[in-house]
């Protein structure tokens, strides 16, 4: 009986180290899948400068910025920069936020897949433990305690 049990425990032992590396062999196949932008949207000099002149360079930058004279080419040429510099922020961040939430759908798709499997596995274990028990019960009677002397308790 225990010779079986050890067996049981190193099969499900063996099962669980096959999941653990099929997750992580789905995981390495889903990074390969997500497709991020990988050439820039701006030359490189305009990138030096978006990141230079941007909101975000520090907070001396937009403390500093009423000490500024207005932009060299006109009002209307840095309205019409930074418009375009926002645009072109905001599809960056729309294409990381997709990308995201592709790989976050593909890794909880990949997850039932493989909970499920492991629901099946353990409705066949449950089945079979259950046939296990009643076969046990059919063998004969349970062997029972009886007092050697009847005494009043």
């Amino acid at each position: 009986m225990t010779a079986e049990k050890e067996k049981e425990q190193q099969q499900q032992q063996q099962q669980f180290q096959q999941q653990q590396q099929q997750q992580q062999q789905m995981d390495q196949e889903l990074w390969k899948d997500i497709n991020l932008p990988s050439t820039p949207s701006l030359p490189l000099n305009q990138h030096l400068s978006l990141s230079l002149n941007s909101s975000n360079f520090g907070i001396g930058s937009r403390a500093c910025s009423h000490k500024r004279g207005p932009p060299a080419g006109g009002q209307e040429s840095s309205s019409a920069d930074r418009r375009q510099r926002r645009m072109i922020k905001n599809r960056e961040s729309a294409a990381r936020s997709r990308a995201r939430k592709q790989a976050y759908t593909k890794q909880l798709e990949k997850e039932i897949a493989s909970l499920a499997d492991e629901n099946s596995r353990l409705k066949k274990e449950n089945e079979k433990m259950g046939l296990a028990i009643m076969c046990s019960n059919q063998d004969g009677p349970k062997i029972r305690l009886q007092r050697s002397s009847t005494a009043p308790f």
